[in-house]
């Protein structure tokens, strides 16, 4: 009984003393927060370099305290100072902490454009930087989180050939091998994880991500068949509660669930799904709690089914509600910044009326001693000022229209984006997480629903930035992501090269119909190419605008097919630009478009 006192005195002071550590921690980037706010009081605007540092230590120490929309916030303002300062390094590393808090708020496909958008930066030279690693790894982790997992594992390798650190390649290794999991290719996995473990600098690494690699490598092992026990979960689980990694706790329950639903030790399995679940009530740790009711439910199917469908449904409103938050974040910074814009502008505005009153005021000094000189050169003077005085007008009476013509149309965007995608994605995320069951084929239509609804989205964010006079959507960027959206539904390999052209010089809707082109040509290669692989481009020959589309799909013969309904709708487009197309094609050879438009470009 004596040593029973002392075992439970010792674990109560090793609680105490990690549980005031962390408060300590708290205490402390609350200080700092603090002091950098008087110190930003104190900076003076023209030291753009001290503010941008203050900006982002500010995020960062956000960021530890896990208050997410305040660190996004001021790391904005962080870069928006890099790109003043022009330091293209800095630049990429503030977009890629800016990635990172997407992800975590899971707007994933938010977090790979600022990531890619971060290695286009960065150029042809990318590989030289260690942050260029990162980048691929966020990438990584989104496609991951997506489920399109050997896009993940593509991701992770091209990060495995730029970075030399020891650790850090562990890492990446480590995320491969949980990716190889879901593809269901556990050899492989256990090789990798296999290598890891023999390294020379897995004693080196952190507890954490030691006691993640001994428990996917345990699950891996369950999955595969092969021999394993209760053991090799137990020694992953205590490093985890060594070091209270409370989310690592949670997967291992998970994974001892499943160890003893196959051993058919139901009690086991329901006794470790509920610890798993009071561990994430207890933490609030939302999507977890979610996977713990998924797996109390498939134990217990007919039992607490009522009450933890209703659970989890709230809780899936709560994550929204979180993002919704976090989206208004996002919007209200933009605002913030456009405000400031326009504040600067009618700053400018004034600068330049007092410019113009005083060169009036010489003005008008010269005109009386030319009057009493040469009257009849007054005349043609005054009369040439006051046509000048209505072009004015009638050019602020003009410019008056356009602003309330760009605002009606911003103000419908608005409540596309904001309005109908949100509730559209609510309604696609609950269709979603519907436990249907029913014959393979009505199961396969719910699918297909689910992803008729998603391309909804899409076409609604299209037409809402195509609205908005504030859209500064690069058409490169507009193109890379229609070919990663259609790549992850029809599984190909995608090339694209787009770099030979001025794409801000052309005219807007001249893009918009090169783009609907493009996007007709794709879903023609979903619709039937069954292709795996995509290359796309975009080069200019003087005065033309020379495309070339090829995919390695199963072709078809040119005699009976070329009049299909999608080949007629590309002809049709290019029709209407005044271009010329070309369509090859051949059984099991694939398929070849080449088109010719003439450029038009933006007027000035």
């Amino acid at each position: 009984m004596k040593n029973m006192k002392i075992i439970f005195l010792f674990f109560f002071t090793v609680l105490s003393v990690h549980l005031n550590g962390q408060e300590r921690k708290k205490n402390s980037y609350k200080k700092k927060i603090e002091k950098i706010r008087k110190e930003l009081l104190e900076t003076d605007d023209g030291d753009r370099l001290m503010l941008e540092y203050r900006y982002y230590s500010l995020g960062y120490y956000f960021g530890k305290l896990n208050r997410l929309d305040s660190s996004y916030k001021y790391i904005s303002k962080s870069k928006d100072l890099s790109l003043e300062l022009k330091d293209t390094l800095k630049i990429a590393k503030r977009m890629f902490s800016l990635a990172r808090i997407e992800t975590k708020k899971e707007f994933f496909s938010k977090s790979d454009s600022t990531a890619i958008q971060a290695l286009r930066l960065l150029g042809a030279e990318k590989d030289k930087y260690k942050i260029t690693a990162s980048l691929y790894n966020q990438l990584g982790i989104n496609a991951y989180c997506l489920g399109n997992y050997q896009e993940a594992v593509v991701c992770y390798n091209k990060a495995l050939k730029i970075d030399l650190d020891s650790i850090r390649i562990i890492r990446y290794k480590s995320n491969i091998a949980v990716n190889l999991i879901y593809l269901e290719k556990y050899i492989e996995a256990n090789r990798v994880y296999e290598g890891i473990k023999s390294s020379q600098s897995f004693d080196d690494i952190t507890d954490q991500l030691k006691a993640k690699i001994l428990d996917n490598h345990a699950y891996s092992k369950l999955l595969n068949k092969d021999k394993v026990g209760e053991s090799d979960f137990l020694e992953g689980r205590k490093i985890k509660n060594k070091i209270n990694d409370i989310a690592g706790l949670a997967t291992n329950y998970l994974y001892l669930s499943e160890f003893y639903q196959k051993k058919g030790v139901i009690v086991k399995a329901r006794e470790y799904a509920q610890l798993m679940y009071n561990l994430a009530l207890k933490h609030d740790l939302a999507s977890t709690r979610v996977l713990a009711i998924d797996r109390i439910l498939s134990l217990e199917p007919n039992s607490r089914a009522k009450e933890l469908s209703i659970e989890k449904s709230n809780i899936l409103d709560s994550i929204q509600k979180d993002r919704n938050e976090f989206a208004t974040t996002i919007y209200n910074y933009k605002d913030e910044v456009n405000k400031r814009i326009i504040a600067e502008n009618n700053l400018a505005k004034e600068k330049l009326q007092k410019q113009e009153e005083i060169a009036k005021q010489k003005e008008q000094k010269l005109l009386g001693w030319l009057i009493a000189a040469i009257s009849l050169s007054a005349l043609i003077l005054i009369t040439i000022l006051f046509l000048s005085r209505r072009r004015k007008i009638a050019f602020k009476n003009e410019l008056e229209k356009t602003r309330t013509k760009f605002e009606e149309r911003d103000r419908i965007a608005r409540e596309l984006h904001d309005g109908v995608l949100s509730k559209l994605f609510g309604i696609r995320l609950g269709i979603g997480f519907l436990n249907l069951e029913g014959e393979e084929s009505e199961l396969e239509k719910h699918q297909n629903l689910l992803e008729d609804l998603q391309n909804v989205e899409q076409e609604i964010r299209e037409v809402s930035h195509q609205l908005s006079s504030s859209n500064k959507t690069d058409f490169i960027e507009l193109i890379n992501q229609l070919f990663q959206e259609k790549s992850s539904i029809g599984n190909f390999v995608h090339e694209i090269d787009l770099s030979d052209i001025d794409w801000e010089a052309l005219e807007k809707e001249y893009k918009t119909n090169l783009q609907r082109i493009i996007q007709e040509l794709l879903q023609n290669t979903l619709k039937h190419a069954k292709a795996t692989k995509v290359k796309l481009s975009i080069k200019r020959s003087k005065n033309d605008v020379l495309l070339k589309y090829k995919d390695n799909g199963i072709g078809f013969d040119m005699d009976s097919q070329i009049n299909g309904i999608g080949l007629k709708n590309i002809k049709s487009k290019v029709e209407k630009l005044n271009g010329e197309s070309s369509i090859f094609s051949k059984p099991e050879k694939g398929m070849q478009v080449e088109i010719k438009l003439p450029l038009v470009f933006e007027s000035v």
